[in-house]
Parts: C-alpha cells; sequence; structure tokens
C-alpha cells in the first residue's frame, strides 16, 4: 500500500489522475484502493521511486545498474516525477558516469534515454553524437525517446557520410585527371585503391539521393585512414591532404541533436 498524499505531492501524473474522475468516484469512500499501472518489469526500481516518492531516502540505495537507473527513468518518465528523483538521479549518474560508451550500442541507447528522462544535456549531446557517427541506418527505439530525437539523428548522419563522400568522389575525380593527363602510376595505384574501398563499402558511384544503410561515418573515416600504400612524394602529400580534410569537414557536421 502507498499513500496518496505522498503520490500527489511528488507526480504530476497522481495529481492528475486523483483529481480526475477516480476522486469523483470515491470522494465518500474513507478508504478506496488505486491500482497503479506498471510501465516495467524490474520491481527493484519501482520500489526505490516508490521510497523516493514517500520520502523515504535513507533506504534508497546510492548505487544502481544501468539496467535498474534505465527502468528508473522510464518510471520518472511515466509518472511525471522529474523533481522529486532528480537528486537521487545526480548521484547514481555519478557514479557509473566513468562507464559511458564509446560506440552507439545498447548500452549508449539506455543512456540516451537516461539523459533525456534526467535532463543531462552533456551526455545526452555525447550519445547522439555516437549515434550520428557510429549507426549504420535509422535507429528504432524500445524505449520512449521521441521520434524526432533520431530523425534529427538520421539526417545528421546521412549529411556527415554525404559531406565525405562528396570530397571522396571530388579525390577520385582528380586522381582520375592526374593519372590519364600525367600518365601518373602512382595516382593510378591511388584511385584503384580508393575504388576498391569505396566498392567493399557499397559507396562507390552512390548517388545523393539514395540512403546510406551500408555504412556509418566511423567505418567509413576508419577505412579511409587506413589507406596506406606506396606513392610519389607529392601525390601522398596531395592525397592526405584532402582526404584528412574531408574527414574533418565530415566530422565538424556531426553536430549534436
Amino acid at each position: 500500500m502507498v499513500s496518496s498524499r505522498q503520490l500527489i505531492l511528488a507526480s504530476g501524473y497522481f495529481r492528475e489522475q486523483f483529481d480526475g474522475p477516480w476522486k469523483l468516484k470515491h470522494q465518500t469512500n474513507s478508504r478506496h484502493v488505486f491500482q497503479l499501472p506498471l510501465k516495467c518489469t524490474n520491481s527493484e526500481a519501482f520500489m526505490i521511486l516508490i521510497k523516493i516518492l514517500h520520502g523515504h531516502s535513507m533506504n534508497v540505495p546510492r548505487k544502481v545498474t544501468l539496467r535498474t537507473l534505465t527502468d528508473i527513468a522510464l518510471l520518472v518518465d511515466t509518472y511525471k516525477c522529474l523533481e522529486a528523483a532528480e537528486s537521487f538521479a545526480d548521484t547514481w549518474i555519478c557514479a557509473l558516469n566513468s562507464r559511458l560508451p564509446k560506440t552507439y550500442s545498447e548500452i549508449a541507447h539506455m543512456w540516451t534515454y537516461i539523459a533525456y528522462v534526467f535532463e543531462k544535456t552533456h551526455i545526452f549531446q555525447m550519445m547522439t553524437k555516437l549515434a550520428v557517427k557510429s549507426s549504420k541506418r535509422r535507429i528504432t527505439s524500445h524505449l520512449p525517446i521521441p521520434p524526432t530525437v533520431f530523425l534529427k539523428v538520421e539526417k545528421q548522419r546521412e549529411a556527415l557520410i554525404l559531406r565525405v563522400l562528396e570530397f571522396t568522389n571530388r579525390t577520385v575525380s582528380r586522381l582520375e585527371h592526374v593519372a590519364t593527363s600525367n600518365n601518373c602510376v602512382s595516382a593510378a595505384i591511388i584511385l584503384g585503391t580508393l575504388s576498391v574501398l569505396l566498392a567493399d563499402l557499397r559507396l562507390l558511384g552512390h548517388k545523393a539521393s539514395q540512403s546510406f544503410h551500408y555504412a556509418s561515418f566511423a567505418t567509413i573515416s576508419k577505412a579511409l585512414n587506413q589507406l596506406n600504400i606506396e606513392k610519389t612524394p607529392s601525390i601522398r602529400h596531395q592525397s592526405d591532404q584532402l582526404m584528412s580534410r574531408g574527414l574533418r569537414e565530415g566530422d565538424k557536421g556531426a553536430s549534436t541533436v
């Protein structure tokens, strides 16, 4: 059993529920039961939140797992009780902060939602930037993150890859010109290697109107940075300069949501 008074004070969701039709229906009864809608199956997360809402702070753990924190965030989001849980979330996030992921994965996805619910802008920006740079296609979510978030991520992801691809295409054209006009073997070798690399990434001859569902920016940049072949100093300097500038231009385009 929980106290409706404590729930009303701490939760916008329960203020709406208890002040609505439920209140009219039960206002003549001295004792009544309201069944809480559960949005997660993690009983530990639910009990932690109930302790917070009832002011039993001494019984609230100072550390939780990432999965439990995600489930608490889901409950906080559902029951509209950010203010009540915020200080505890700060402690939990601080304890887990050193384990923030470096690539986008299920863990990064959970961190995205945690940062969204608890309004941790820096972490949210870090995770969405990882999504922009590491994902290969539009992200779908099993967590109630607004669809507009991943729509923006997808647009930025495609724009980022397109900028790098436009630059590599200009590099290909330039190498073709050097190889044919100067009969330069080194340029021809670079051109062939780069063409094979782009073909392996399924990006050779890719049109701007097509979606990028085969490679992430991280995959493309890693492949280009590993392009290591013998070439004359002038061609090497020119090609490396063009490629590194193209990657820098692309990376600058990875703005956060």
